[in-house]
């Protein structure tokens, strides 16, 4: 797989203390490049992190400039909606790229292209998670996202509610109702944020098949630009690979005292520890993935009080929207 791809992010505020390890994963994985627009000063970069300093306010025009109506775009957050665009608002570029995509910063990647089929040029879009897709760099797909079919992207763009245009539900529904071909096997580690252990997860899965994609005792690791899970199965420690692992909504905490230096470390609930010991044990997978079940209840309550927040923000949002548009609405 000899194909050039980039990977575009806009992060604005102040960086979490996992960016570092994020970064480390980044240098193992030359092949892809890292186009970073944001308003920190980052140092100390691998060859294929590229950073753009630039102020919220000024992406926010760019991609004002870039359609004739007025955006909705007030908080860093609301980019998320904004991801299936990026091969469009930022063309200029992009040119020498194969394929574009779009990535979070709280996740940590494996060997991303080993798992890219060898075949990559006769898909269009790769994956419908919006932690991680690719699109095809072509004039044609890069404009998609605004043809008919599923959500439309000015009602998307013209709200300050999240949408979820980048995963399945949005932008995926419109490739499927257009017929283009998307490579949809995911071989990453997406962990459930409202669990207190660490459990492998999709939004799309039953219950049943999360039960099946996860051991009781399991336990994940970044070693030499590889993200491994090593588990306990029927006596036994038995390890698999995966492409990336996603920690969404956990600020994970490094206790690497020479980042530089680590070639391993272990990924649990508890932050990140450097693996100084070749073997996996039976009793360190228990020691650093288990959950009390006050914390349990902990991480149970924080999911109820999110969805109650984020439905509040909606509200609000869709009610300001409104009386905007109708101001003398009684």
């Amino acid at each position: 797989m000899s194909a050039k791809i980039a990977l575009i992010i806009l992060y604005f505020g102040k960086l979490p203390d996992y960016f570092n390890l994020f970064k480390l994963s980044i240098k193992y994985n030359p092949q892809v490049d890292i186009l970073l627009y944001t308003d920190q000063i980052i140092s100390d970069c691998p060859d294929n992190l590229f950073v753009k300093n630039c102020s919220f306010g000024e992406i926010r025009n760019k991609i004002q400039e870039k359609f004739d109506f007025n955006i909705a775009l007030d908080k860093p957050y609301k980019l998320c909606d904004y991801k299936p665009a990026y091969g469009y608002i930022f063309e200029d570029k992009l040119g020498r790229y194969d394929f574009w995509g779009h990535c979070d910063i709280d996740m940590i990647f494996g060997d991303v292209v080993k798992f890219l089929p060898n075949d990559i040029n006769k898909y269009d879009k790769l994956y419908c998670y919006g932690h991680l897709t690719l699109y095809k760099n072509t004039f044609e797909n890069n404009r998609r996202f605004m043809l008919d079919g599923g959500m439309s992207y000015k009602d998307v763009f013209s709200t300050n509610a999240n949408c979820i245009f980048d995963e399945g539900k949005g932008i995926q529904v419109k490739y499927n109702s257009l017929n283009v071909l998307t490579y949809f096997p995911h071989a990453c580690a997406d962990i459930l944020p409202w669990h207190s252990k660490f459990f492998i997860s999709f939004s799309s899965e039953s219950e049943r098949d999360k039960l099946a994609m996860n051991y009781k005792n399991q336990i994940f690791y970044w070693e030499n630009g590889k993200v491994y899970r090593a588990a306990i199965c029927n006596g036994k420690i038995v390890v698999d690979e995966f492409n990336y692992l996603h920690f969404q909504k956990r600020n994970l905490q490094s206790h690497i005292d020479n980042l530089d230096s680590c070639k391993s470390f272990y990924i649990t609930p508890k932050g990140c520890f450097e693996k100084t010991k070749t073997d996996v044990t039976k009793e360190l997978i228990k020691e650093y993935n288990h959950s009390s079940f006050f914390e349990e209840i902990k991480a149970r309550l924080r999911y109820y009080f999110f969805r109650i927040k984020h439905k509040k923000e909606k509200i609000v949002i869709r009610i300001k929207e409104r009386r905007k548009k109708f101001p003398f609405e009684i």
